[in-house]
């Protein structure tokens, strides 16, 4: 099963990774940025967790309601 949901600021975000979440990561992955020495940074993990919630929205035809900013300070906040 490749979807999940995950709390934020008292909300349950949908997540499903699919071939849409990997394009667009495939995009956002740059090593420096996203990732250092294989690891990811604080934005390589908001861009996979955005990349979910994006996917989401497209296999459920609805119109993505949080931007990228939303699970980037999500991230710096845990």
């Amino acid at each position: 099963m490749n979807y999940t949901t995950i709390t934020i600021n008292d909300q349950k975000v949908g997540l499903k990774f699919g071939m849409a979440s990997f394009r667009y990561l495939s995009e956002k992955f740059v090593e420096g940025i996203s990732f250092n020495n294989g690891e990811l940074t604080e934005i390589g993990i908001a861009h996979l967790i955005y990349s979910g919630y994006l996917n989401n929205c497209l296999v459920k035809d609805v119109i993505p309601q949080h931007k990228f900013e939303y699970f980037s300070d999500y991230v710096e906040a845990k």
